[in-house]
């Protein structure tokens, strides 16, 4: 992703959606951390799912996020969607997976 669209699509997720996400959407964001599990937890090796997507598919996805469903039931359209849009083609970097493992004893 270029530096660009990786700030457009920050600003989306914490600024424009805020308030709008779902309850449990904490969770995701905090890497699942915050649920106390009733066994110890695992060092979890670090992965990343890679892909390439042109606009369309950047855009397509960003249209399941469950706020960006919420704020359109009330506003057609976002001002971040609409700006990237300015770009033709993206290329994502892999990110961090949330993720939590255990073993139960």
């Amino acid at each position: 992703m270029t530096p660009a669209i990786d700030e457009l699509i920050g600003t989306l997720h914490g600024d424009t959606l805020r308030g709008c996400w779902p309850e449990g959407r904490r969770s995701v964001d905090a890497g699942y951390r915050d649920i106390e599990v009733p066994f110890d937890r695992l060092a979890a090796p670090a992965f990343a799912l890679e892909t390439r997507w042109n606009l369309a598919q950047l855009i397509g996805y960003l249209r399941t996020w469950s706020a960006v469903a919420s704020i359109v039931s009330y506003t057609p359209a976002t001002p971040s969607m609409h700006c990237l849009r300015n770009y033709r083609a993206v290329g994502a970097r892999p990110k961090p997976l949330a993720r939590s493992a255990g073993r139960c004893t």
